[in-house]
């Protein structure tokens, strides 16, 4: 029975599920297992060698499994909230995206980890301003409704639990951008954010 498993890096694969034999998928594995210890990345390659796979989303099986794993809210979400500034600037951004971990998946809109370090690595400190600038009017809710809903989509994959592969997880891929500014969001309101959860 052919294998499915997710390339990261490797041209058309990238992120999809690919059929494979089950030997081409093992001579797969071992590569990208040593790659990623030739890259010092030991975890990942632990956690690739033990996966199970990638389940098809289009399988209608698949896709319903994901959806019973999502049941509806238990209350529903406020209507309006209170507009406040969430950040004052994003001064440390530059060294922030320089220290991105390698070998992350990009999630919506292909912004790889390896992309953005380039990117830091070369911006002016002009452009830097910018997109400092940039983070801050969206954290701060600045920018038009319809972005927040297309910039904040995930990217839903099915990993398969155990090698029956008869049940799937879901995770959620977000685009990598987004996730490093809602980390400095998080670091610059930290205090407040464990004295209400607490």
């Amino acid at each position: 029975q052919a294998g499915h498993a997710v390339a990261e890096g490797h041209g058309e694969e990238r992120g999809q599920a690919v059929d494979r034999s089950e030997e081409d998928e093992v001579q797969f594995l071992k590569r990208t297992a040593v790659d990623l210890i030739g890259k010092g990345q030991v975890s990942k390659a632990v956690s690739r060698i033990c996966s199970n796979g990638v389940a098809k989303i289009q399988d209608q099986d698949i896709l319903e499994q994901i959806r019973e794993k999502y049941p509806e809210r238990g209350r529903d979400a406020p209507v309006r909230v209170e507009k406040r500034q969430c950040v004052e600037g994003l001064g440390g951004l530059r060294d922030d995206l320089l220290n991105l971990e390698r070998g992350v998946a990009p999630g919506c809109g292909g912004l790889r980890n390896e992309f953005l370090k380039v990117l830091a690595d070369k911006m002016s400190p002009e452009q830097m301003h910018l997109l400092e600038s940039f983070g801050a009017n969206y954290l701060n809710g600045e920018l038009q409704d319809w972005f927040y809903c297309v910039w904040l989509s995930v990217q839903s994959v099915a990993l398969f639990k155990s090698v029956l592969r008869d049940t799937v997880r879901p995770i959620g891929i977000r685009n990598p951008l987004a996730k490093e500014l809602h980390r400095q969001a998080v670091q610059q309101n930290k205090q407040d954010l464990v004295s209400f959860l607490e």
